[in-house]
């Protein structure tokens, strides 16, 4: 998922608070600053994955890619990777 804002620093709190609430497996890596914006990643249930993807949606305009991992992940499981990209 990306997602656009003018301050990405200001959105870190309350996605990870909502990744906490969904119970996303985060990786040591995930909400860390880089040059354009901010990176998380995490694994999730399918259910919860889209639920996130709406909560995400809330906060600002929001991109959807898919792609086949290189690793398949467990049948019930999802990867989510979010870029909140500074406009």
């Amino acid at each position: 998922l990306v997602l656009q804002s003018p301050n990405p620093e200001d959105l870190i709190p309350q996605i990870n608070e909502m990744l906490s609430t969904e119970k996303v497996h985060v990786r040591d890596d995930s909400g860390r600053v880089m040059p354009g914006g901010v990176y998380f990643d995490g694994i999730t249930t399918e259910a919860a994955y889209e639920k996130i993807r709406s909560a995400i949606g809330k906060l600002g305009s929001t991109k959807s890619y898919s792609t086949h991992p290189r690793r398949r992940l467990p049948e019930d499981r999802a990867r989510v990777i979010l870029w909140v990209q500074q406009i």
